[in-house]
């Protein structure tokens, strides 16, 4: 398959831009922070930030506000000025990592030059704030402490709800729970009353369901939404958390935000009026009270995920010999990109759905353990995206056995060799990472890997930290800095090959994720020791 950027394809003049709705902006009234503001990011100093925005003869100039220090600045042109006169974002979306505006990019209206004002956030060091986004330069633009600042990657505001009725955007949904006969579930709204209610949704029977007047009302309406974005669930503890994500209002006009909660043994989504401090959830044909829950927020961690469009947790796929690991990388709260299991065929069972293709590949297993057989010949697996997704931060996790009987064999590599392309491969026994346009490029673990040994070989890179380690057995093996990094493009792949003719891996593999963050060092290990209880 041709490999395609589409999704960052720069706007044309006659391209859809999504603009935000007028009451997603509320004015910051003597330089007081409204009641729904949405958080974006935040500075050195720890302070959370919010989207500035004033307008002035119909030209919208952009900025952020730092609400500890009470101060707004905004973007306009070559400079950053102060504002005393602006408006809050109040309103939703999800951050996606681009180097191009996507089709599907919200904008805050007509900037300076006429052009949508897009709404971009970027990372620098402490920083995660709001940027503008510069047609001429190609790139985003902020200032870092008054210093104008560019950035060829960056982050961009799209929507983050969509249609129930759209099969795509069910495969896109943040799969939040599992109800009480597995199906996973996603947060949900529908109109009811004056009203638009959060509640769940049944990826199973694509049904949703919300708390109304007491009673569970069951939704087939194709009109209702799903939540297709992001974020983090933080336990209620008597106050709303200022991350929370809004997701509906309710007859009165009052804020409602999504919340989970734990039911007869199993977990339902709801909805929390804050006004009224009261919480239900839709369950067993009743709206029930419940006073124990969680909220769901935006992921301004230190350790936040990339939020990336991804399809639901692969809980209809079938069942995977590699389910003892997926049960500790469920337990990590990431999500899969790439997940290869061995059992008798290649199909990628992460969320993202890569096409996958097979070339001269067999199969064998023990109890507990099925592998796919690499013969070092011509034997492949072809992976391949309808549009690249960039990864800031990632983590690769497979379990190989190989002869270790050629110069180079390769694990997973991307096809070609261009700027964010990754090589991850055995070179003379040593095992390298390698991604263009880091530096250096490569860095190489010489571990002692005797051949015919099953590893259990875990690597995680941040961008941002210019940093990477590898992982054998569920222990640090190599810890590496960059001076130069860029983010790993997943898109056209091989795994035991490159370009199809070289590197062919000779051995065994298990099992090969790729997870959109960062394993923590507790999650790798109880990776390998789920592994040693559950196979061989």
């Amino acid at each position: 398959m041709k490999r395609t950027s589409s999704l960052f394809l720069l706007l044309a003049l006659a391209s859809i831009t999504l603009f935000s709705q007028a009451q997603d902006w509320q004015p910051a009234v003597s330089g007081r922070l409204p009641a729904l503001s949405t958080p974006v990011g935040y500075t050195s100093a720890g302070g959370v930030v919010f989207l500035a925005r004033s307008v002035k003869a119909g030209r919208a100039s952009l900025g952020w506000f730092d609400a500890d220090t009470g101060k707004a600045i905004l973007i306009e042109g070559d400079k950053s000025i102060p504002a005393s006169n602006f408006d809050i974002y109040a309103g939703a979306g999800r951050w996606v990592a681009a180097q191009k505006i996507p089709e599907v990019a919200l904008s805050a209206g007509k900037g300076a030059d006429g052009q949508p004002a897009f709404i971009l956030r970027v990372s620098s060091g402490a920083w995660l704030i709001p940027a503008v986004y510069s047609a001429s330069d190609e790139a985003a633009v902020a200032f870092i402490d008054g210093k104008r600042t560019l950035f060829g990657s960056f982050e961009v505001l799209v929507p983050d709800w969509a249609s129930s009725g759209d099969g795509n955007a069910v495969r896109q949904g943040f799969v939040s729970a599992k109800d009480s006969n597995g199906s996973a579930l996603l947060p949900f709204r529908a109109t009811q009353g004056s009203g638009l209610h959060p509640g769940k949704f049944a990826v199973t029977s694509r049904t949703g369901w919300i708390s109304y007047g007491g009673k569970e009302i069951v939704v087939q309406d194709p009109k209702s939404e799903i939540f297709i974005g992001s974020g983090v669930w933080q336990a209620f503890k008597g106050q709303l958390p200022q991350e929370a994500i809004r997701g509906g209002y309710d007859n009165d006009g009052s804020a409602l935000y999504m919340i989970r909660a734990k039911q007869a043994g199993a977990q339902a989504l709801g909805k929390y009026n804050a006004a009224r401090g009261e919480a239900y959830i839709p369950y067993g044909g009743n709206e029930i009270k419940v006073t124990s829950f969680e909220v769901l927020c935006y992921d301004l961690g230190r350790n936040r995920q990339d939020s990336i469009v991804l399809a639901p947790d692969a809980a209809e796929a079938p069942a995977s010999a590699a389910s003892y690991v997926d049960d500790a990388i469920r337990a990590s709260g990431l999500r899969s990109v790439l997940s290869l299991d061995f059992n008798q065929e290649a199909q990628d069972l992460s969320p993202a759905r890569a096409s996958t293709s097979t070339r001269n590949l067999s199969f064998g297993s023990v109890p507990g353990t099925n592998y796919a057989v690499f013969d070092g010949r011509d034997a492949t697996v072809d992976v391949d995206y309808p549009n690249d997704i960039n990864l800031s931060r990632f983590t690769v996790l497979v379990r190989v056995k190989s002869a270790l009987n050629k110069t180079w064999e390769a694990i997973i590599n991307n096809r070609g060799w261009t700027e964010s392309n990754m090589h991850f491969q055995f070179h003379d026994s040593q095992l390298e990472f390698a991604l263009n346009g880091n530096n250096p490029t490569n860095v190489d673990l010489n571990y002692g890997f005797r051949p015919g040994q099953w590893y259990q070989i875990v690597l995680v890179y941040d961008m941002r930290a210019r940093s990477a380690a590898i992982y054998v057995d569920g222990a640090k093996a190599g810890d590496y800095v960059f001076e130069k990094t860029v983010p790993y493009s997943v898109g056209s792949m091989e795994v035991g090959a490159w370009d199809g003719e070289d590197r062919f891996f000779s051995g065994q593999i298990d099992y090969l994720y790729v997870l959109n963050g960062i394993m923590s060092e507790r999650d790798i290990l109880s990776s390998f020791q789920s592994h040693l209880s559950g196979g061989s």
